[in-house]
């Protein structure tokens, strides 16, 4: 399990680069693909929103995953997916997405209730 506080040093690291000053109160670091570095971020997202930083690239952060009508939980990212779960009508959606932002699909839960982690 990762540790809150470094994910947010990491993304004060590399959001909070001098040429591109961005708001880290509420960023999270999710995964890296190579030189890709995905976070949450509710900057410009009070749901939240899913954005990717490219360190052989500019480095401006670039939105994968735009801010829904539900508010953005949690991501994970397994097998080459972006797995984000959302809180909808008081229960958890579960939507798989590529690393580039494509829904692959909504993932149905068994039943009604809350995801408390994907391995």
């Amino acid at each position: 399990m990762r540790d809150a506080d470094s994910d947010r040093r990491l993304a004060s690291l590399v959001l909070g680069v001098a040429d591109h000053p961005y708001d880290l109160a509420h960023d999270d670091f999710v995964e890296s693909d190579g030189d890709k570095l995905y976070f949450i971020t509710d900057k410009e997202a009070p749901r939240k929103r899913i954005v990717m930083v490219d360190m052989a690239d500019d480095r401006a952060p670039k939105t994968v995953v735009p801010e829904s009508k539900d508010v953005l939980q949690f991501a994970t990212v397994s097998n080459g997916q972006m797995m984000l779960g959302y809180l909808h009508n008081a229960r958890h959606r579960l939507l798989a997405y590529t690393l580039d932002g494509a829904l692959l699909n909504d993932v149905k839960l068994p039943t009604l209730g809350t995801v408390g982690g994907l391995s």
